[in-house]
């Protein structure tokens, strides 16, 4: 899964393609996960395995996207926190208009 949201960084770069990173840190004394979040220029060059711009803050966005307490703990157990991180991007001001798109 990733997410569709058209945004340009300062140098004028479109970034449009939004994948939360499968590689997830758990804190488990402090009950939280987080993962990166990582932008493509398009689906096109995420396919391609084009590298990830690391600069999701510049362009308003997170660069990680956290789980804590229940929530992280769950995702530990299910064994996968991307679910549940995308539900939790969807629902920040900063995602809004982002559009699901389901990986082949």
């Amino acid at each position: 899964m990733a997410l569709f949201l058209v945004k340009s960084d300062p140098g004028g770069n479109t970034i449009s393609y939004w994948r939360i990173s499968p590689e997830v840190h758990f804190n488990v004394v402090e009950q939280v996960a987080y993962a990166h979040v990582m932008g493509y220029k398009d689906q096109d060059a995420r396919d391609a395995d084009k590298d990830a711009s690391p600069f999701a803050g510049s362009v308003g966005l997170p660069s990680t996207i956290r789980l804590t307490q229940a929530a992280a703990i769950a995702a530990m157990m299910v064994g996968d926190h991307r679910p549940a991180m995308y539900v939790v991007a969807k629902a920040m001001d900063e995602f809004a208009g982002a559009e699901d798109v389901f990986e082949t």
